[in-house]
């Protein structure tokens, strides 16, 4: 027996993140998230099941305000959820790549699966077989979470500085596929800018805006099916920006290739919420204030912010 399933991710996961995300929420109460996961075809037996699982994992944390448990992003899910919204800045570089030396027997697999899902949620690499780096000091983190180390298991912690940027940048190269992380953000940028073309929430039929409006549970928007419609489709979209972000390892701007494709990738994404954005927000707000008045915090959404 292995506890290696709760350590993989899954779209059902995802897909409460995106929850989080698409309505900028710092909290949201159970019974709203598990009526927006059900627009997401997700049963509410396999809601309430990841829900509890990454309450588990820490990936969620949960308050009861009476019979209602009141959910927020974990630290971990916080941090990479700003890395998918476009608004996480990249770390300084500060000469070194911190490591993680380990040596694992063959018959305590299930550990080095456990070091190897931590490491790479939590931003390190393989360089070589045995070798993790990551441009963050992590380090201590990911060792936290593993739990006692199994007999003949062997873990280092490792400050690797490489003489010059471009030495770095070679091991940056060697660890991470930068060239694929490229390619799938322009294709994404490209789907994007077709999603862009295709749905348009900034005007109603006839010209008068969206922006502003209110949506109350006894008077259904007549465009409420397009509007669910538009849901499903940003968060598909937005499952395709997660791969993206869990391929990119975050370096610093002296370990990148030049022209480096992602920061426009993000920038065509923030037209597109910009667009889509005022009117499915208040509209999704709208559903969890009908399913459990009152509990959910939000925070300013991205388009707001720049007005």
């Amino acid at each position: 027996m292995t506890d290696l399933e709760r350590y993989r991710r899954t779209d059902r996961a995802q897909d409460v993140g995106f929850v989080f995300g698409a309505l900028t929420a710092a909290s949201l109460p159970g019974p709203g998230l598990l009526r927006l996961l059900g627009r997401l075809h997700m049963t509410e037996s396999a809601a309430r099941s990841t829900l509890a699982k990454m309450v588990r994992m820490g990936r969620l944390d949960v308050e009861r305000h009476g019979r209602v448990g009141v959910y927020s992003l974990g630290a971990p899910l916080a941090r990479r959820y700003r890395q998918i919204e476009g608004t996480a800045t990249l770390p300084a570089w500060s000469g070194s790549f911190h490591g993680i030396v380990h040596q694992v027997p063959e018959s305590a697999r299930w550990f080095r699966d456990r070091l190897t899902y931590y490491a790479d949620f939590h931003g390190f690499g393989t360089l070589r077989p045995g070798v993790l780096i990551s441009v963050r000091a992590e380090t201590d983190t990911v060792l936290g979470q593993l739990g006692e180390a199994p007999e003949g298991a062997v873990l280092h912690r490792v400050l690797i500085t490489p003489e010059t940027v471009e030495e770095a940048r070679g091991m940056a190269g060697a660890t991470w596929d930068l060239a694929d992380v490229a390619r799938r953000a322009e294709d994404l940028t490209s789907r994007i800018r077709e999603l862009r073309g295709s749905v348009d929430l900034e005007c109603r039929p006839g010209g008068q805006g969206h922006e502003g409006r209110e949506f109350r549970g006894d008077d259904p928007p007549a465009d409420e099916a397009r509007l669910w419609d538009v849901f499903g489709r940003w968060n598909a979209l937005y499952q395709q920006v997660m791969r993206v972000v869990l391929a990119d390892p975050h370096l610093p701007v002296e370990l990148l290739p030049p022209r480096w494709p992602v920061g426009v990738m993000f920038a065509e994404l923030n037209r597109l919420n910009t667009g889509w954005g005022p009117t499915l927000q208040p509209f999704l707000r709208a559903q969890v204030e009908q399913a459990a008045p009152g509990l959910a915090r939000y925070e300013p959404a991205p388009w707001e912010r720049t007005r």
